[in-house]
């Protein structure tokens, strides 16, 4: 999973800690999958989540939930994004590639 994010009204700074949650729902303290963002262009106050297909594997198809959120050097985590639905419906990839 590979989706890109442009921030508004805030800037990124080289000290943020980015993480893309899933639950499976609304409330639940803990997360299906917690997966920290690497790929963070400071300049363009961007960053994609790149989640490797691994960790996307235990989810099977369903309605789950997911968020961004940022914590910052001091310590304050603050929600980029309303809680969203994931919907996984079916597999959509072929694992019989040829070269």
């Amino acid at each position: 999973m590979n989706v890109p994010f442009k921030l508004n009204g805030l800037t990124l700074t080289a000290t943020d800690t980015i993480y893309f949650s899933v639950k499976d729902r609304l409330g639940d303290d803990v997360p299906l999958i917690s997966h920290k963002v690497n790929n963070i262009d400071l300049d363009g106050n961007r960053f994609a989540v790149v989640v490797p297909t691994a960790v996307m594997e235990i989810l099977t198809v369903g309605q789950y939930f997911y968020d961004v959120t940022l914590i910052n050097a001091d310590g304050n985590k603050r929600t980029l994004n309303y809680p969203c639905k994931l919907i996984i419906k079916e597999v959509a990839h072929n694992d019989n590639f040829n070269d």
